[in-house]
């Protein structure tokens, strides 16, 4: 009677569950009551066998991967072919070129665009996660809708006939690529799911980026005016303006006017293949010597035919000249040499603010309008085309000689000069476009294992991907870093540690085009540092990780460079101990929260305002305490306004303070809490600790924890509400713990009085949940103000074996743990009933068999205090 289930998972299982009513029969009675929402879970566990298990949890994960994000997006995008611009013709030009799955995009479009790819983790691959089995299950699905495709006579979406409106039957063709798709899914992406997630999230992302560039973007057509000859002009120097764009960021700008060059270019590449036609016709006209134009004298043409044959290859000779001259002298020589150098230092300041974004990230805070990796690789690898574009542009331009001896000698000059330049400009690009893309651990156990990866994002855009390269690491510290960043990648490296499995080489994959960098199994070995004692200074000792790949680099000039392309992780903290785990990641938050973009490795302030050491510790509350542990990332309040007070008057002895107050380093971890035997963060540290784990993460959220009030406070509310009410409340004296405080009656002093249970840690909580704990205990009653404690907390409460049961197995009594209070001061459980307890209670476990043979008396139950309690103390022992 206690089982109800969806109507839809009973269709789904309802075969299984008549395999199973005589087991049903006899397990019913047993079980003890079912919350709605644990339902599922005790059907997996108790009642169907592992068949019935299986089938639910797909049913789950089905239900799990639905979203809409996405729906309607290719749609939305195939009507952008009726929008005249042309930076936008381009960007999907080179969509459509770049993305090797498009076809199935497009066949399969509402399949691809109902899945949740957005809330997989793709950094999370620990097998049986959610992010994991979520993958799997999105292709199980594309598996199937690829078989169902196979399998009907017409394709669901009809290829018209000549414009008529019947469908074609399945051609060969697609079958062919249906069935391509098939086995790659069932043979390659079945076992490797993260691979074909990656695929469509930059797919999707790409598509998205694109139609909010066309939403921002004006829609003008950008003609280009015509010369008198019909032809574009080759300097582009028509090109129309955009009207301001406020609306864009920095890096829509730079991918706005690298789409803009490209266009000139292309036209540039296309007048080029026309003058090289005709450079040959007039090659051939003068037998290969141009040079007798200029010795030939045109008055002694007698012959009007070859006096108009003069004069037309003279005038093509002239106009030659004129447009290679343009193309030279005003095309590459005054404007698109100054637009890449610009467009590079454009590129690097944004990899700078997307590293400094990686750090406030690192404490989760995010930057509005910050750039992703993925938008500085189309800004990255557009920039390295168009310079390797311009390269044989100039090499083009080197074999058509048509001036004479003397202006020739001037043109190879400078043609060689833009040459080198533009070599120079592709060596920049490709030393300074390496970066970490998954950083290191920020606080570095001693030979514990631990990965990271790089990404190049010059990647396809040369030739670099052609040819895997190494790349090594090496651990350095701050006076070392100081040397490479003054002397540059070829500096010599002194490593302050050996690192294992220090070397690996590149990877492109090919489905992304992108070019990557593992680093797997590294660990650190290191020697012993500082004083022993002193574990706060072996804490504040900053190192970094240098990063440096050796490539080689081709250019169409048949020239070769060794490239040595550097980057350097995010600062971290060495440590070999647990205990000195806080104090490194005090060091790691204040650089994260307060460094500047540009420094001195690794200069931070002294001293930073209140209000800023409030909103860094609030985002990175929400990061490690509210983002949801399957790979979305959830909102969440933070710390609220009296959170935020609390830990002021914890800090500051009052909340009666500026915001703009300067709070020093020493006053945030050096200095003890008045007192206390700890610091300002590392009791927030250990809070903080104890909150994310999931004994007590999921309570936070719910916001069923106050946690951040003062005994004082917390007894002023209590006593406003009804009798039995209680609260949680952050321990101000024991690191990492949570007390109950409750309001009850005292029968002893014949009044309700507020107590304060004994503080629980992560150790205790994982013998005895919260739930539990709340269970345990008869006179707690309301959460809160009003909230009964078993609406609360009873979908949480661990099933107890039913009382009716005769013996375990084994003929074993089964046994559990529950909690009493008890007085610190009594010897035994049986004192409770004849010493009063405080009102700081100590919360005790004790076994108790959930079952009593006959002769052996009744189970033990639990014991209330509500006649034990002594008048309110104010004292602050907990």
């Amino acid at each position: 009677d206690n089982m109800t289930i969806d109507s839809t998972d009973a269709d789904a299982i309802s075969s299984k569950l008549e395999l199973h009513d005589s087991q049903l029969t006899d397990l019913e009675p047993t079980l003890p009551p079912l919350q709605p929402n644990e339902m599922q879970d005790i059907f997996k566990d108790v009642v169907l066998d592992w068949q019935a298990q299986a089938e639910i949890t797909e049913m789950l994960d089905m239900a799990d991967i639905e979203d809409n994000t996405y729906v309607g997006q290719w749609n939305q995008f195939e009507r952008l072919s009726s929008i005249r611009n042309k930076v936008v013709e381009s960007m999907i030009y080179k969509y459509c070129q770049e993305t090797p799955m498009l076809k199935f995009r497009i066949m399969f479009a509402d399949v691809i665009e109902s899945k949740c790819w957005q809330l997989i983790d793709t950094n999370d691959c620990q097998p049986g996660g959610i992010n994991l089995r979520r993958a799997s299950t999105i292709v199980s699905c594309l598996q199937d809708a690829v078989a169902s495709r196979l399998n009907d006579s017409y394709m669901q979406i009809r290829v018209p006939i000549d414009g008529g409106r019947g469908g074609n039957l399945l051609s060969v063709k697609v079958k062919s690529e249906l069935l391509m798709w098939e086995q790659e899914l069932r043979s390659r992406y079945s076992q490797q799911p993260m691979e074909l997630v990656q695929v469509m999230q930059k797919m999707l992302k790409r598509e998205q980026y694109i139609l909010e560039m066309a939403e921002k973007l004006p829609m003008c057509t950008n003609e280009q005016p015509h010369n008198g000859a019909g032809t574009a002009h080759p300097t582009g120097a028509g090109l129309q303006k955009h009207e301001p764009m406020h609306e864009l960021g920095r890096v829509q700008y730079i991918i706005r006017d690298l789409n803009q060059l490209e266009i000139q270019s292309r036209e540039i590449t296309e007048r080029l293949e026309r003058m090289v036609g005709e450079y040959q016709q007039l090659h051939l006209c003068t037998g290969g010597n141009l040079q007798v134009l200029d010795s030939y004298d045109p008055l002694m043409i007698a012959s009007n035919d070859e006096r108009r044959t003069w004069k037309t290859i003279t005038d093509l000779r002239d106009s030659l000249v004129q447009t290679r001259q343009l193309l030279i002298h005003e095309y590459h020589k005054d404007r698109l040499v100054e637009q890449l150098q610009s467009l590079l230092r454009r590129i690097k300041c944004e990899l700078a603010e997307w590293k400094r974004a990686e750090a406030y990230l690192s404490n989760g805070k995010h930057i509005p309008d910050s750039s992703d990796i993925d938008q500085l690789e189309d800004c990255c690898k557009p920039l390295a085309k168009l310079i390797l574009q311009s390269l044989e542009q100039i090499l083009k331009l080197q074999h058509i000689e048509v001036d004479n001896i003397v202006k020739e000698q001037e043109n190879m000059k400078l043609l060689d000069y833009l040459r080198q330049h533009y070599e120079s400009l592709a060596k920049d690009l490709v030393e300074n476009s390496l970066v970490v893309e998954k950083q290191p651990p920020q606080v570095l156990m001693k030979d514990k294992k631990f990965m990271c990866q790089l990404r190049h994002l010059v990647a396809d855009g040369l030739s670099i991907h052609q040819f895997r390269f190494d790349t090594q690491v090496q651990l350095v510290n701050t006076e070392a870093v100081c040397a490479i960043v003054d002397g540059g990648p070829t500096t010599p490296i002194k490593p302050s540690g050996r690192i294992v499995n220090h070397s690996a080489k590149s990877d492109f994959v090919e489905q992304t085009k992108q070019l990557h960098v593992h680093m797997r199994n590294m660990s650190l070995s290191m020697r012993q540092r500082g004083d022993r004692g002193r574990a706060d200074c072996v804490a504040e000792e900053k190192f970094c990780m240098v990063f440096r790949a050796f490539i080689s680099l081709r250019f169409p000039s048949k020239a070769e460079y060794d490239v040595i392309a550097q980057t350097f992780s995010l600062p971290i903290v060495v440590i070999s101990h647990g205990k000195q785990e806080a104090d490194a990641q005090a060091t790691i938050f204040w650089d994260n929260a307060f460094s500047e973009s540009v420094r001195r490795p690794f200069e931070v302030p002294d001293s930073v305002p209140w209000n800023w050491i409030l909103d860094g510790l609030n985002c990175l509350w929400k990061k490690e305490c509210e983002k949801d542990p399957g790979g979305a990332t959830s909102e969440g309040i933070g710390l609220t306004h009296e959170a935020k007070k609390y830990l002021t008057v914890k800090l500051l002895g009052t909340d009666s303070v500026d915001p703009l107050t300067h709070v020093s380093w020493r006053q945030f971890n050096r200095e003890n809490l008045q007192g206390k035997g700890f610091t300002f963060w590392t009791w927030f540290f250990k809070i903080m600790e104890l909150v994310s784990s999931p004994y007590v993460r999921k309570f936070w959220n719910l916001r069923y924890i106050t946690g951040f009030i003062g005994k004082t406070e917390c007894q002023n509310f209590l006593l406003t509400c009804p009798l039995g009410a209680f609260m949680f409340r952050f321990s101000d004296s024991q690191l990492g713990a949570i007390s109950i405080s409750c309001y009850t009656y005292c029968e002893k002093n014949q009044r309700n009085e507020v107590g304060h249970l004994e503080p629980d840690t992560i150790k205790k909580l994982q013998t005895r949940s919260l739930p539990d704990m709340v269970k345990d205990l008869d006179y707690l009653l309301y959460l809160g103000a009003d909230i009964p404690k078993h609406q609360a907390f009873g979908p949480y409460y661990t099933p107890e074996y039913p009382r009716n049961n005769t013996c375990g197995k084994n003929d074993y009594w089964p046994k559990g743990i529950q909690v009493v209070t008890k007085n610190k001061d009594s010897s035994s459980f049986h004192d409770l009933k004849h010493s009063p307890v405080s009102s700081d209670m100590g919360a005790h476990v004790h076994f108790k068999s959930s079952m009593s043979p006959t002769g052996f008396g009744s189970p033990a139950g639990p014991i209330s205090p509500l006649n034990m309690l002594s008048p309110h103390s104010s004292s602050n022992a907990e």
